[in-house]
């Protein structure tokens, strides 16, 4: 248990650290809280087109898997005669008759799939569309060898259109200067680790030296963050810690590790 204790902790640090260099660079962070489309696809490999249901896993596992690397999970239809009828609907990549049938499933976003031999047959084409609650998204299309990979390529154009959509900065307050205190220093190695430590944070745009002792320096930090987000970056990592018997009302005041 002690074992399983220790990689959440490791993940979660791993994933608090990612979070603020992401918000340290002025990026967008695209949150936990995504949808979960409802991948209609259809196939048609000379045969007619018929609809992938959720007893054909395999044959969207090459999506699922590159789904999962772009952190979005895709939902399959039952294949109820209902949806078995509106195949032809999902290949005129129509989306707004396919609504109701997602809305069923308790879903908003949904993704249409046709996939068909290439002009010429060399190789696969799929054309995908992408909607949620009766808004088109985007339209894209992709030409393979592999069906595998042409089936993959719905969940990239996916992922990459709902995170524009969904992405927001993160909360890091306004940019900021902060008169800051590191402690703890015993020698020349200490002093060129946490100069060379704070230098290359995405969060501290210049660093002035204003005063150093033996043990210790004051520094003014100009910030591209707020104060507390930079306190948060600071505990998320392993160089640097807040020293807790450093009084609120003075300088901020943080020990080499």
């Amino acid at each position: 248990m002690r074992g399983a204790q220790v990689v959440t902790w490791a993940l979660l640090l791993s994933l608090l650290v990612k979070s603020s260099l992401i918000a340290g660079a002025g990026l967008a962070y695209w949150g936990p809280d995504r949808p979960r489309p409802i991948l209609w696809l259809a196939i048609d490999d000379g045969r007619g087109a018929r609809l992938v249901n959720s007893q054909q896993l395999n044959v969207v596992k090459p999506l699922a898997s590159r789904g999962t690397e772009r952190g979005l999970s895709f939902g399959l239809p039952s294949g109820t005669a209902v949806e078995q009828a509106a195949v032809q609907t999902i290949w005129a990549q129509n989306p707004a008759p396919m609504q109701p049938l997602t809305e069923r499933y308790g879903n908003q976003t949904q993704l249409l799939g046709r996939l068909y031999r290439a002009e010429g047959g060399a190789g696969w084409t799929a054309d995908w569309v992408l909607s949620r609650a009766g808004n088109e998204l985007s339209r894209w299309s992709f030409t393979d060898p592999s069906p595998q990979r042409a089936i993959a390529s719905g969940a990239d154009g996916a992922a990459d259109a709902i995170a524009r959509l969904d992405a927001v900065a993160a909360n890091v307050g306004e940019p900021t200067r902060q008169v800051v205190r590191v402690a703890g220093l015993g020698g020349s190695d200490d002093f060129l680790r946490a100069m060379g430590y704070l230098q290359t944070l995405p969060v501290v745009r210049e660093l002035v030296v204003l005063e150093a002792t033996p043990d210790s320096l004051r520094l003014q930090l100009d910030l591209a963050v707020g104060a507390e987000a930079f306190a948060n970056f600071i505990a998320a990592g392993d160089t640097l810690s807040a020293d807790p018997a450093s009084p609120a009302e003075t300088t901020p005041t943080f020990r080499l590790r």
